[in-house]
């Protein structure tokens, strides 16, 4: 059952979904019209779970579901990396690399590296103590909130600033 993000709770559950590359407009509303559609019949054990689908920064597609209502369930869980999958093959691509480092550049932009080239950037002051990181690691709505973006020097991320400088 679709619910739009503003009325999920803040104890939602939430998982991540980065694209490899930017999504055009209409690949956009493609995957929303998807999610939307898939949203709208997800049930974990029969049950309809309150659920809604976003995507941020033109890259993630982000999916909720309100588990006070109704918790997801393994097979539910796997119901909906099938659908990120299936968006994936038709738009040509990868939502799961997760190895991967997003931060915002200095223009506000979505950057997303490999760790080598992260390391890199650090090295070479593009990236600095006060950039913007994406922590991919959330678990809730208000987690996505208040979480997601943080300073690199506050984030998990930060031990690679000791690394760049020694």
């Amino acid at each position: 059952m679709n619910v739009e993000f503003a009325d999920m709770p803040n104890s939602s559950r939430v998982w991540l979904y980065r694209a490899d590359r930017p999504l055009t407009a209409n690949e956009q509303v493609y995957a929303l019209e998807k999610l939307r559609a898939f949203t709208q019949q997800w049930a974990a054990h029969g049950t309809a779970l309150q659920s809604c689908a976003i995507c941020k920064y033109e890259q993630y597609l982000i999916l909720l579901v309100n588990e006070k209502q109704a918790a997801a369930s393994g097979c539910s869980i796997d119901a909906s990396v099938h659908c990120i999958k299936e968006i994936g093959t038709q738009l040509g691509l990868n939502f799961f690399d997760r190895l991967s480092v997003s931060y915002l550049d200095e223009t506000g932009v979505l950057q997303c590296v490999s760790k080598k080239a992260f390391k890199t950037a650090i090295a070479d002051g593009v990236v600095t103590a006060d950039t913007i990181v994406l922590n991919d690691m959330l678990q809730t709505k208000e987690d996505l909130e208040n979480k997601w973006q943080q300073k690199l020097a506050e984030s998990w991320l930060s031990r690679y600033l000791t690394a760049a400088i020694s």
